[in-house]
């Protein structure tokens, strides 16, 4: 973004600004990691509640949102350290509870794996993971990779479908305050946000290789919550795909995330029925709060 961010601050980490918003001064310190094409702002009603009983930290990957610029796609690693650099930089203490959303899950994982003393506990909201082509039938994921080719060859959107955007991430962010809402829509339909969102995980399988090597959960309290309805977005995304497909691709990932916790005695899968994986925190707001509290008392 090129204007000046509606409320947090700057930090800098290693030559670059990171945009941050920090809130509460007691408990625990809470991380909210975006997920892919996603940012900090998206995930203020989290922050809030967060806020109440704990210190809550938003903040932006370099080269999303507010933050300064950056090559992407980039490798775990480097995401996961730089977050530690931003901690550091800003006096945060640890040990840390990491909320990851999506992509945001691929690194809240990775810095447990490599910094297991500095994390309290994990909560993964529909998380990235290395083997969801494994869980899902063979003519879905043709179909991902169809959409995928057909996405790299279109330079820009039609203007019909970045309004249908629009229209729904106005709905899906009601509660944020205008000027905050207004913002983000802005910056997610934009071109800079539109191509941050197809770039940031366009090394998916390099991505995947890194988790690989990451192993099992680590043996911290860790709650996963998986998105079981269909909502506006997904169906967007999957115009054209059956009804009966669509459901088989939640099932698959009911078990991969079933799969993901087992063995793990501090580690749990909740379900949320009626959210999608873009709308998880906001139409699973309740659900999602509850899992706060609940690791929040184990931590």
């Amino acid at each position: 973004m090129n204007h000046q961010p509606p409320l947090g601050r700057l930090v800098e980490v290693d030559g670059r600004q990171l945009w941050t918003h920090i809130s509460g001064d007691r408990g625990p310190t809470v991380v909210i990691l975006p997920g892919g094409g996603t940012i900090g702002l998206d995930y203020l009603n989290l922050h809030d509640k967060v806020a109440e009983t704990a210190t809550s930290v938003l903040y932006d990957r370099a080269g999303t949102g507010f933050s300064d610029p950056a090559e992407l796609p980039r490798g775990s690693a480097e995401v996961v350290e730089e977050l530690r650099g931003l901690l550091r930089a800003a006096e945060l203490p640890g040990p840390y509870v990491f909320i990851g959303h999506s992509l945001g899950g691929c690194y809240a994982r990775d810095y447990a794996h490599r910094h297991p003393d500095e994390v309290a506990g994990l909560l993964l909201l529909d998380p990235a993971h290395e083997d969801l082509r494994k869980y899902m039938p063979a003519e879905l994921t043709k179909r991902w990779d169809a959409f995928v080719a057909a996405a790299d060859a279109a330079p820009e959107l039609p203007a019909e479908v970045i309004e249908f955007y629009r229209a729904g991430l106005t709905e899906n962010f009601d509660s944020w305050p205008s000027d905050i809402r207004d913002a983000i829509v802005d910056y997610h339909v934009g071109p800079v946000g539109l191509r941050t969102g197809m770039l940031e995980s366009s090394n998916i399988k390099r991505l995947n290789e890194e988790m690989r090597a990451m192993g099992p959960l680590p043996r911290l309290p860790v709650i996963v919550m998986t998105s079981m309805g269909i909502d506006e977005f997904k169906r967007a995304v999957s115009t054209g795909i059956p009804e009966d497909l669509l459901l088989k691709e939640l099932e698959g990932k009911r078990r991969l995330y079933d799969d993901l916790v087992a063995g793990v005695p501090t580690a749990e899968n909740r379900l949320v029925p009626d959210a999608g994986h873009v709308t998880i925190y906001t139409v699973g707001y309740d659900l999602v709060c509850a899992a706060i509290d609940d690791l929040l008392a184990k931590v």
